[in-house]
């Protein structure tokens, strides 16, 4: 009797210790499809991504302008305005299209012949005249150009806000050259000087970029240079805000 017992509580262990060792295989079983499906999932967004920046970089969209190309285009004496005809047939300097290097320029396009009596200023320069990196109107070319109306109410003026970011004294100076070759104007406002380093700063940062091969440091960098980020960035709600307040203190400003 004894012995039939033993037997009994013998073979229920074995049973109890074959369902643990299964349960353990079918636990790994599962772990394993779920590390499958995060691996597919990381797989997934990697491919959604390197697809959407494959098509922006196709399609050549830019949506920051690249400094070095714009550098570049003023040493080569491209100028950021071009001959065209408005929606009525006249002749105007049109800003290049968004797909030309020289995008970033603000003002869209003025009439090529200036009307009789118009006093045009251009003011040539860098971020501070560009407005980088708020609004457009907080520029100092905007301040001007009411400023002068302000000031002599009767004048017909005409202020053309042609600021860069990101471009030395050579640059602005190649702007000059072209706005006196083509454009024609009553006065030249130069704003620059602040950037004198900054060719020598990327210079160095290039240098160090190449020195790191750290797989986080590239992988980093070349985040930061995809279209779909700098998309982000622009869009972010941060700067959408600090428009909006930029407006609200342009208008309080001007009031007083």
């Amino acid at each position: 009797m004894a012995a039939e017992i033993c037997y009994i509580l013998g073979a229920d262990m074995d049973t109890k210790d074959n369902r643990v060792a299964q349960g353990g295989q079918e636990g790994a079983q599962r772990s394993l499809p779920f590390r499958l499906k995060l691996l597919f999932s990381f797989a997934l967004c990697v491919g959604l991504f390197g697809c959407i920046e494959a098509v922006m970089r196709l399609a050549r969209y830019e949506p920051l302008p690249d400094l070095r190309e714009i550098h570049t285009a003023f040493a080569t004496g491209e100028g950021p305005f071009y001959p065209s005809r408005d929606a009525e047939g006249q002749r105007v300097f049109r800003r290049n299209a968004p797909d030309k290097i020289l995008s970033s320029f603000r003002y869209e396009s003025f009439p090529s012949r200036k009307p009789s009596g118009r006093v045009r200023v251009f003011c040539l320069g860098e971020s501070t005249v560009y407005g980088s990196p708020f609004p457009e109107k907080t520029a100092f070319p905007s301040w001007l150009e009411d400023a002068l109306r302000a000031a002599c109410p009767s004048a017909d003026v005409e202020v053309i806000g042609c600021g860069v970011p990101g471009v030395d004294s050579f640059g602005v100076m190649a702007v000059a050259r072209l706005a006196m070759r083509d454009w024609r104007p009553d006065i030249l406002a130069l704003y620059t000087g602040h950037n004198e380093l900054l060719m020598a700063n990327r210079l160095r940062l290039r240098l160090r970029a190449g020195l790191d091969r750290s797989l986080t440091h590239r992988t980093l960098w070349l985040l930061r240079r995809s279209r779909l980020y700098l998309v982000l960035k622009k869009q972010l709600p941060l700067g959408r805000r600090m428009d909006a307040e930029a407006d609200r203190e342009v208008a309080r400003l001007r009031e007083l």
